[in-house]
C-alpha cells in the first residue's frame, strides 16, 4: 500500500509541474471611458476653441500610459512607455476614423515564473464608408498592436462583422504579435 501512495504522489507532482510549466495566456481590460480617465486638455477648457478636441490619460498596464485623444470627430489611441516618445495608432477604417469601444484588451503570456508579460493590445475603431450612398454605412475594425516600448506597432486588423469569429481572429493575431512584423506606420 505504501508503494501505491508514493507512486500516486509522484504522478501528481509531475502533473502539477507540467501544468505550471506551460505558458498560458491571460487578459486584462482597461477602460477609456471619460470617467475612467484624466482630462488633460479639451475644447471645453479653452475660451474660444477653433475645433472640438480632447486629450486624456487612461489607465495602462506594464509601464504603458494610454493616451486617448481626438478632434474634429476623429479619435485615436497612443501609448507612451517610460520616457520614450508617444506612439500613435491612427488606423484608417474609412472616413473620420475613431475609437469606438470603451475598453482596451491587454493580452499577456504568463511564463514559468508566474509573471505576466504583456505582449499586445486589442481595440476597436470605426469610420464611415466612402463608397456608401445615401445613409452612411459604418466600417468597424478590430486592431491588434504589438507592445514593444517605443517600437510598439499595429500588427493586424480584422473587419468586425459582429460575430465572435472576428473577435477571435484578432485575438489570434494579437497573441502572435511578439513574432509579427508591423503592418502599418505609426506616428
Amino acid at each position: 500500500m505504501k508503494k501505491i501512495v508514493l507512486f500516486a504522489m509522484s504522478v501528481l507532482s509531475v502533473t502539477a509541474s507540467w501544468s505550471f510549466g506551460a505558458d498560458r495566456k491571460v487578459v486584462a481590460v482597461t477602460s477609456i471611458k471619460d470617467e475612467a480617465c484624466v482630462l488633460i486638455n479639451a475644447d471645453s477648457l479653452q475660451p474660444e476653441p477653433e475645433i472640438d478636441f480632447f486629450r486624456q490619460e487612461c489607465a495602462g498596464l506594464a509601464g504603458y500610459q494610454v493616451i486617448f485623444a481626438g478632434g474634429d470627430i476623429r479619435s485615436y489611441i497612443s501609448l507612451k512607455y517610460g520616457s520614450a516618445e508617444e506612439v500613435t495608432f491612427r488606423v484608417s477604417t474609412g472616413q473620420f476614423p475613431n475609437v469606438s469601444g470603451d475598453t482596451i484588451e491587454w493580452r499577456a503570456t504568463v511564463k514559468d515564473n508566474d509573471k505576466a508579460v504583456y505582449e499586445s493590445i486589442v481595440f476597436k475603431v470605426e469610420g464611415g464608408d466612402p463608397e456608401s450612398e445615401g445613409a452612411s454605412k459604418v466600417i468597424k475594425t478590430w486592431v491588434a498592436v504589438k507592445l514593444d516600448g517605443a517600437d510598439s506597432c499595429v500588427v493586424g486588423s480584422v473587419l468586425d462583422d459582429g460575430s465572435d469569429a472576428s473577435l477571435e481572429a484578432i485575438r489570434k493575431i494579437a497573441d502572435a504579435a511578439p513574432n509579427s512584423k508591423c503592418v502599418a506606420d505609426n506616428e
